[in-house]
């Protein structure tokens, strides 16, 4: 009777382990979201300019050489 009462408890303790474990992969993967999500945005709008400079500068290069 003494083991059953200790199984028990030592299966009580693992799910709530896992319970915390489970909240703490959430957490890690929100933060690694909203760091990732931050990072394109301030990358984006800083290439995003450049990005159209290029396209311009190969836009003028093909006009002025006189290719369609």
């Amino acid at each position: 009777m003494l083991n059953a009462i200790k199984n028990l408890r030592t299966s009580r303790r693992r799910v709530c382990e896992s319970g915390a474990a489970l909240i703490e992969y959430a957490l890690l993967f929100s933060l690694i979201a909203i760091g990732t999500i931050t990072a394109m945005t301030l990358l984006g709008r800083q290439t995003g300019g450049s990005i159209d400079g290029s396209a311009t500068e190969i836009s003028v290069a093909f006009d002025s050489a006189g290719i369609p």
